[in-house]
């Protein structure tokens, strides 16, 4: 495994190298189709994107081959093209995807199918992983990302949610620009004890303070042999986790860091609070509530339109 593995870091690197100058000059859409003009579309489509997985914050800052590709992706992880022609592994074909890196996330840049790097890069690994017929519940259901879960394993299979408002009971339904939506706090879920083969999580444990006891109740959840597939806001050089703002038993929210930071929310347009800046600490805290085989695959993608050293993160019940 890690001879295939060093393989395939070998290629990307080989990849990046070539055409870093011309990238680094002007990369539009002609200049991008560079790209996969050395290689067939089936390469291209069936290209190896997960290319290494860690376990801890030791095993990973080990690893000197990693590191290496960091610096060789620089340029790609802090400079984004505005436009590539690139593969959509969620209506499986090319695409032109624009970078939207002014939001400041390379992860959320190179959308297609209303789903930009992080989360197309999530349903590939899905998709790949998961057979059709598993129960699913995904922490999200008015995103194109529902819709596409949804298509993939049918709506008998799948059910989402949003976060209301503290004031709303969890299971029930409520109305929201018309939809009627399901209401769920992550850390108190409605669901019944051992019901769900796999839990989807994008970009929501940033966002919850009481972060251990929302893992706690995935975990509870969660069949046996059910994983949990989630990501975040990675700090993946750091091994500790930096409190942004804390909640007291109150609910009062007292500002650490300023300013706040503030990301998008499709059910507030003011947005959501970011609690944290999560590091390995957080794989530590997963494994310390009762996950097994705690894993951070990370993956990178050019043809795709994944840049930078873009990760997710998955456990075991």
């Amino acid at each position: 495994m890690k001879k295939i593995i060093k393989m395939i870091r070998n290629k990307w690197h080989k990849d990046l190298l070539e055409y870093q100058k011309e990238i680094a000059q002007d990369l539009l859409i002609n200049q991008a189709w560079l790209l996969f003009q050395k290689h067939d579309i089936d390469y291209v489509i069936k290209n190896k994107t997960w290319f290494a997985e860690y376990t801890d914050y030791v095993d990973f800052q080990s690893d000197r081959n990693v590191k290496d590709f960091v610096k060789r992706s620089y340029l790609f992880e802090y400079w984004t093209p505005p436009y590539i022609k690139a593969y959509c592994s969620v209506c499986n074909t090319f695409s032109n995807m624009k970078s939207d890196y002014s939001k400041g996330f390379y992860t959320e840049t190179y959308n297609c199918c209303g789903m930009g790097a992080r989360m197309r890069g999530m349903y590939e690994y899905i998709v790949n992983n998961f057979e059709k017929n598993n129960r699913v519940y995904i922490q999200e259901v008015l995103t194109p990302s529902y819709k596409a879960y949804e298509n993939y394993f049918g709506d008998d299979n799948i059910i989402g949610s949003e976060f209301l408002g503290s004031d709303k009971n969890c299971g029930e339904y409520y109305y929201f620009n018309k939809h009627k939506i399901m209401h769920q706090d992550c850390t108190k879920l409605s669901f019944r004890d051992n019901s769900m083969d796999l839990i989807i999580s994008q970009a929501v444990f940033e966002h919850i303070f009481n972060y251990k006891q929302a893992l706690s109740e995935i975990l509870r959840i969660l069949k046996n042999d059910g994983c949990l597939v989630l990501s975040i806001p990675f700090f993946y050089d750091s091994q500790n986790s930096v409190m942004l703002a804390k909640q007291e038993k109150s609910g009062e929210v007292i500002q650490i860091i300023e300013p706040p930071e503030i990301h998008g929310n499709p059910v507030d347009g003011s947005g959501a609070l970011a609690y944290w800046h999560h590091g390995w600490e957080f794989i530590e805290a997963m494994k310390d509530v009762g996950y097994r085989d705690v894993k951070v695959h990370f993956y990178n993608n050019l043809y795709k339109g994944y840049l930078g050293l873009q990760s997710l993160i998955t456990g075991m019940k």
